[in-house]
Order: structure tokens, then C-alpha cells, then sequence
């Protein structure tokens, strides 16, 4: 079986297909504002205080867009590294010190407003990846594009950030 490192590494080295620059322009409008709407989120937020900003239950209702193991969070970048090839089709990694929606959304903006959000035409899907400031991965993921435009157009309509 082989690790997570090794795929990234061999996906890394291959070229990028689209990215942020040139991904879809019909899309950088909304994605400038999940961006923009993740910066009014407190860094102490909580599951409970996104809920109350965003009823009746935001939180849940972006982390049940994605099947059981699909999202899966771990302590740190060495539990990371060390998890093995994914066995479905849209799934995210990532290092998770609050809840999963908090830091699920955390690494998605950091993903976009980093310019490591890409867009894999064929399998229609997004690939995300974010770093912290040493450089080490700290979250990995393959999100169809469906559920994708699902959890922006949830925030965005909840909170009346729709772009027209």
C-alpha cells in the first residue's frame, strides 16, 4: 500500500492542470466570497457559535454533504503523512484541532486564497491542499465537483452572499 506522502509527492511533480488562475471564470466570483466570508469567522470559533450566526446548524449540514469516511481529521501532519492511498472517490485529510466543519472550512479557504485549489477537468473533481508556515501539509483532499459547489452555495446563501 502506499502512503499519502508518496501519492502527493507523485501528483505534486505532475503538471498542474488548471489552477486558481485559470480555473473556471464563471466560478472566481464566488470563490472570492467564501474567501471574503471566511475572514469574518472568529479563529476561536466553535461547531455551536457557527450554528447560532448561520441557523439552524450550519456546521452539520456542511459536514453531511461528504459520507462517513470521506473527511477524515487527525492530529497532526506526521498522522498525515502516514494514512494510506483513500479507497473512495471524494475524500479530504487534514489536520483538525477544533471540529470538522471549522477546520475543514479553514483549509478550503487557505487552499483558494493560496492558489492550491486545482480543477481536474477529466474527473470533475477539485484537489485541495494547504501548508502551514514550515512548509508541511496540513490538509489533502479530492471533493467532486458537485459537493464542492454544494458547501459554497450553502454559506453563500446562508449568508446572503449570493453573487447574481
Amino acid at each position: 500500500m502506499m502512503t499519502l506522502e508518496i501519492i502527493i509527492a507523485s501528483q505534486r511533480q505532475q503538471k498542474r492542470k488548471v489552477n486558481l488562475t485559470t480555473i473556471m471564470k464563471k466560478d472566481r466570483p464566488n470563490l472570492h466570497l467564501f474567501v471574503s466570508w471566511h475572514s469574518l469567522i472568529e479563529k476561536d470559533e466553535t461547531n455551536k457559535s457557527l450554528n447560532k450566526k448561520y441557523p439552524p446548524s450550519l456546521s452539520s449540514e456542511i459536514t453531511n454533504i461528504f459520507a462517513n469516511k470521506e473527511l477524515v481529521g487527525v492530529g497532526s501532519h506526521a498522522e498525515l503523512m502516514n494514512l494510506v492511498q483513500p479507497v473512495t472517490r471524494t475524500f479530504v485529510y487534514y489536520v483538525s484541532n477544533k471540529s470538522k466543519c471549522i477546520d475543514l472550512l479553514r483549509h478550503l479557504r487557505n487552499s483558494i486564497a493560496h492558489d492550491l485549489l486545482e480543477y481536474d477537468k477529466d474527473k470533475k473533481q477539485f484537489c485541495l491542499f494547504d501548508y502551514n508556515v514550515k512548509g508541511r501539509l496540513t490538509a489533502y483532499g479530492r471533493v467532486d465537483a458537485n459537493k464542492f459547489y454544494e458547501i459554497l452555495s450553502i454559506i453563500l446563501n446562508r449568508a446572503g452572499l449570493t453573487n447574481k
